[in-house]
């Protein structure tokens, strides 16, 4: 087997509601995370691309070029997931497949640009896109609870995307990449385990976004299912510690990386 690459994709931060991240029934996250002014705490936001061969696998996509959703957020300085990627070295026409998570407005916004004509158009035009079923089901459908998440032009713009591919149930999309299914946070959160000859990577998403969401009790008031989010991240956790993976954290400001290990029966950073 080849050597799969590897590149994180950093967007500018953003800025968010640490009690709306952490939930407020956590009081003492603050302890674990700075805080920047009050509640407020800045957060990263990362993609991966993925290169094998003669495949460049992006997933995520980041925010659209929405200034309000900029304003909202506060974001500073802000670049699209293509301008980005340039600066890597890469250009859109070379991707090959697109993956979402899961199509919130943080996720996916990349993923379409308005031509000159305010026209939505693929911004990676030869690639495909993968989304899963449950998930743009209920892009489509929202809940009162879920409905600021979506940008609904952007999923409009999803359902008539010649090249869109409906993944219904967990599979590997190729014999080292694993698409594991998760609907605590939002339902059909669709997330990547890379199986590369040396080791597991795991990109945590949205089921684990920072290292404080190691904590068993620190669910997230975006988590629909808070319930269920911290099942499956418990039991995701006990899988990943038996197989030795290292998560990839979406959006830990001060993290990156790291393997886990349980001791004192929680989850820490391993050495």
């Amino acid at each position: 087997m080849k050597k799969i690459e590897i590149f994180y994709i950093h967007y500018p931060p953003f800025i968010i509601d640490g009690n709306e991240l952490f939930r407020d029934s956590a009081p003492n996250w603050s302890r674990y995370y700075p805080v920047i002014d009050g509640n407020l705490c800045l957060i990263a936001l990362r993609s991966l691309l993925i290169k094998y061969e003669n495949k460049l696998i992006l997933v995520d996509t980041g925010f659209s070029e929405n200034k309000e959703f900029q304003q909202i957020y506060h974001i500073k300085k802000f670049r699209s997931c293509d301008e980005i990627l340039r600066i890597h070295g890469f250009n859109p026409e070379q991707i090959t497949h697109v993956i979402h998570t899961h199509l919130h407005i943080d996720h996916c916004g990349g993923s379409f640009k308005l031509d000159k004509g305010k026209r939505r158009k693929p911004t990676f035009p030869f690639a495909q896109y993968f989304v899963s079923k449950k998930q743009l089901e209920t892009a489509l459908n929202p809940s009162i609870f879920e409905k600021d998440s979506f940008e609904p032009e952007l999923i409009e713009s999803f359902t008539k995307h010649h090249n869109l591919v409906i993944i219904e149930n967990e599979c590997f999309l190729f014999p080292w990449l694993e698409l594991a299914f998760f609907h605590g946070h939002t339902a059909g959160l669709m997330l990547p385990v890379i199986h590369d000859k040396d080791q597991i990577l795991f990109f945590a998403g949205d089921l684990i976004p920072t290292y404080i969401h190691l904590e068993q009790e620190m669910a997230s008031n975006f988590d629909i299912n808070p319930l269920r989010q911290l099942a499956e991240r418990e039991l995701f956790l006990e899988t990943i510690i038996n197989e030795n993976h290292k998560i990839i954290f979406q959006h830990d400001n001060f993290l990156k990386e790291a393997k886990i290990k349980k001791q004192n029966n929680k989850y820490v950073l391993s050495d």
